[in-house]
């Protein structure tokens, strides 16, 4: 056999291998978008945003995407408009989701070959019917060949260095921009799952409302996001509550531009609403538990994962709350996106998983 014959064996196996595994894993998310390629090395992070200008009452352009997008949200003329193509997890507008992955697409392209790809696609576990087939339609419109869904905390959980296959119990908590999970995993698959559609979207909103209802002070998106990283804190009685950031926004009282003080205290409030809310489903989660695998848990701990996480004092509270012992995954941001990646490089554990 000739080194060129042998050479396009090689070639040809490697394609068929192609056809059949998964090419690309995405984490289509409320706050961000990451898309991984298996065969090349890189990975698409960007907010999930598009920016659009009206042109009649029927047609509209995209004038950015993505980071560019991000970088005008509140800095926008009346004629634009920043969309969010989900909220509370789901596709809440097809058209601008759609158009946001085709231009993730065609930069995928100047680095890969897109040849009707098959697709992982993660989702919270307890999406309807309609929300999966609409997660599945955009993938389809976008030219893949074959989706594969996988539920988030699955994939925290294995993002997280957590032998899911094991017959033991693992709790994972995965708080995102626009749901909250806290699921139990064992051998492969999910026993008990409780979801609620808030995140840390949902908790800027409820700083930006509070601020402006009882301080009469009116801040955007991005400035909230600063105060919510800096200040915000779960553990209301025992952490540090003189943590102070100064900001920008509107007096409401006399409509001029101004900056203020804010301190944890100030926005103490709509924080423990949000962390009661989450306790909440832990607790409910422990409650329809089978108690083999509460055992487990209660030696394993509970593993927390999300930007949600972030919030500070977080795993002191649940611990407090709870009495079993909590503790952020060491890439909280990332470990949704860094199990759907093993995802994509081991089909075997992919056919072993009861992704349903």
């Amino acid at each position: 056999m000739t080194y060129l014959n042998r050479l396009f064996i090689k070639d040809a196996i490697k394609w068929i291998i192609m056809l059949k595994d998964s090419h690309f894993y995405i984490d289509l998310g409320t706050a961000n978008t990451l898309i991984h390629s298996k065969y090349k090395s890189f990975t698409i992070n960007e907010p999930t945003m598009i920016v659009s200008k009206k042109l009649n009452r029927n047609q509209s352009e995209y004038l950015a995407m993505g980071i560019a997008a991000k970088g005008m949200q509140g800095k926008t003329p009346l004629t634009s408009l920043v969309l969010k193509p989900l909220s509370e997890g789901v596709i809440s507008d097809f058209n601008s989701a759609s158009n946001l992955l085709r231009f993730f697409r065609k930069r995928i392209k100047e680095e890969s070959t897109w040849l009707n790809p098959r697709i992982l696609i993660s989702l919270p576990c307890l999406v309807n019917h309609h929300e999966k087939n609409a997660v599945k339609e955009i993938a389809r419109d976008i030219g893949a060949r074959n989706v594969q869904l996988v539920d988030e905390p699955m994939l925290a959980a294995l993002g997280s260095g957590i032998n899911v296959l094991e017959s033991k119990g693992h709790m994972v908590v995965d708080i995102g921009g626009g749901t909250s999970e806290a699921a139990i995993i064992s051998l492969g698959g999910i026993v008990v799952a409780n979801a609620i559609r808030i995140g840390g979207d949902s908790l800027d909103e409820a700083i930006i409302s509070h601020l402006k209802n009882k301080y009469l002070f009116h801040v955007g998106e991005q400035t909230v996001e600063k105060i919510k990283i800096n200040v915000a804190c779960a553990a209301a009685g025992s952490f540090d509550f003189n943590k102070l950031i100064e900001i920008g926004g509107i007096d409401m009282t006399q409509g001029l531009p101004r900056k203020i003080k804010v301190s944890s205290e100030m926005i103490a409030p709509p924080v423990e609403s949000f962390v009661k809310e989450i306790i909440k489903i832990i607790k409910k989660t422990f409650e329809d538990c089978p108690p083999e695998l509460a055992g487990d848990i209660a030696e394993n701990g509970i593993v927390l994962a999300g930007g949600g996480s972030l919030l500070q004092g977080l795993p002191e509270r649940i611990i407090e709350e709870t009495g079993v012992l909590a503790k952020r995954c060491c890439n909280p941001l990332l470990s949704v996106t860094h199990g759907g990646i093993k995802l994509l490089h081991h089909n075997t554990l992919l056919e072993r998983l009861q992704t349903g």
